[in-house]
């Protein structure tokens, strides 16, 4: 049991394109690895939970979360190949797992990605099968709209517009004294609810003056954003001829998959028939469906957070759904 529960591996930075990554799991008796894309101002300990769940389930598994450039141990990445788009994203991700199995880790079997990290996937499957190279066995989109965002993405209080625009905006603050105090700050004047607060506090580190910052770039998340709001994926999935299989899961409540032109659009995929593009959809989870947050503790004198593994929607319910394609 013990090795399942161990802290992650980080893996420096070590080039223009190499991410930082975690890793459970992976020794020489993996032959199966299962990669995580976090969505837009997440990080690789999002997935921390999942990736225990999965390996401690299905031991002949190993695990590897992945931090996209902007964000998390990643957020450094200075001299990254320009610009920020998703298509650099994914050439980022494709490098880094070609660090990995140089490594002796197994190039994956399935690709897990949330909400922003589904176009990533995508365009990292484009990307290799340009190349001629092979693809993982299974790719789960969770969550993310394959077209263009023109203004039908959910705009309530927890939208992902809402939440970009609030910390993008110049006057957010980017330095605080105490953890106490960005939680605050997020609930009393950014106006989010504890979940999301705590979860946008798991983006924090300290710099050189001891204050509490962010490990966001969000020069680089607001290009990226834009970049991944205007990318069109739907040809892609028109004209998709890779034997591996892309699984869409759709978050019930999220209402932008209702919007008519996006119906249309995946009408029009589901009309190819081609058995290797399947949607699913959970209808009782909203787009933070991958709203997972690592286990901390904030301590003030006035108030005292304890957040317990706070986990997606329904976890093992997206895990059947994994489960059962992989016995198909």
């Amino acid at each position: 049991m013990q090795r399942f529960i161990r802290r992650f591996s980080n893996t420096s930075i070590q080039s223009s394109s190499i991410l930082a990554y975690d890793k459970i799991n992976c020794t020489d008796q993996n032959d199966k690895i299962i990669v995580y894309l976090h969505g837009i101002l997440g990080s690789k300990r999002n997935w921390r939970t999942p990736c225990n769940v999965w390996v401690k389930k299905h031991p002949s598994y190993g695990a590897i979360s992945i931090d996209h450039r902007g964000h998390g141990d990643s957020y450094k990445l200075d001299a990254r190949t320009l610009p920020d788009t998703v298509e650099n994203c994914a050439i980022d991700i494709n490098n880094t797992l070609n660090i990995a199995s140089e490594r002796k880790i197994n190039p994956p079997s399935i690709l897990i990605a949330h909400s922003f990290g589904g176009k990533v996937a995508l365009k990292y499957l484009e990307h290799r099968l340009k190349l001629g190279l092979s693809i993982p066995e299974h790719t789960w989109i969770v969550d993310c709209i394959p077209g263009k965002y023109n203004g039908h993405v959910e705009n309530g209080e927890e939208s992902v517009i809402k939440v970009i625009k609030t910390v993008t905006d110049p006057s957010f603050p980017k330095t605080f004294n105490t953890r106490d105090e960005i939680i605050n700050y997020l609930i009393n004047n950014a106006g989010f609810s504890k979940a999301i607060a705590f979860w946008l506090a798991t983006n924090i580190t300290t710099n050189e003056a001891k204050k509490y910052t962010w490990s966001l770039n969000f020069d680089i998340i607001k290009s990226l954003f834009d970049d991944f709001c205007s990318l069109d994926m739907f040809p892609f999935l028109m004209n998709y001829n890779g034997k591996g299989k892309i699984h869409f899961l759709q978050a019930g409540r999220n209402q932008a998959w209702n919007n008519t032109v996006i119906l249309d659009q995946i009408n029009q995929v589901k009309l190819k028939n081609n058995s290797n593009i399947k949607f699913h959809i959970m209808h009782n989870v909203g787009h933070w469906v991958s709203k997972l947050i690592a286990s901390f503790i904030l301590h003030s004198n006035s108030h005292k957070y304890i957040l317990f593994q706070v986990h997606a929607d329904d976890l093992h319910g997206f895990y059947k759904f994994v489960e059962n394609e992989l016995n198909k």
